[in-house]
């Protein structure tokens, strides 16, 4: 577990998760726990994955944020992982984000690895729901969210 000193982190423990919302749940997502690091794991298959939304308030407009998660992969090799990030969260609408597609390498299998990436608020919110979507066609776990913060 890393500790984080600003910004909005989540690692899991004990099954919280520090406000973040599952959404389009499903029998394949689960909390777990291996030798007292928690996680979510998703058992994907055709596509399948989780999306976590949460309620951050005052993200300023032309200023940048940055994001980051561990994902581990099991593979087999030529599988994939998209994950996504948005701010404006909004089925209906326009969002602001970032998409990573990655293809899983055999050397990648089985480890932990940290998605970074920074997001520009271009426009004023209109809601003020964060999401991270991640989906691809292997077991894909997620650890350690972190989201710089308005005043951070």
């Amino acid at each position: 577990m890393n500790t984080i000193s600003s910004g909005d982190f989540t690692d899991f423990t004990d099954g919280d998760f520090n406000g973040w919302q599952l959404k389009e749940e499903n029998s394949f997502t689960t909390i777990e726990n291996e030798n007292e690091n928690f996680f979510v794991r998703t058992r994907s298959n055709s596509s399948s994955g989780f999306l976590l939304e949460k309620s951050i308030p005052g993200f300023e407009v032309g200023r940048s944020y940055e994001f980051k998660a561990k994902i581990r992969l099991q593979g087999p090799e030529g599988t994939y992982l998209v994950a996504q990030f948005f701010f404006d969260w909004d089925t209906s609408s326009m969002s602001q984000g970032m998409e990573l597609e990655l293809g899983v390498k055999a050397e990648h299998i089985g480890k932990w690895f940290e998605l970074t990436g920074t997001i520009v608020r271009k426009w004023p919110a209109r809601v003020n729901l964060v999401a991270i979507n991640i989906f691809g066609n292997t077991i894909i776990d997620i650890d350690d969210i972190f989201i710089e913060t308005p005043g951070t």
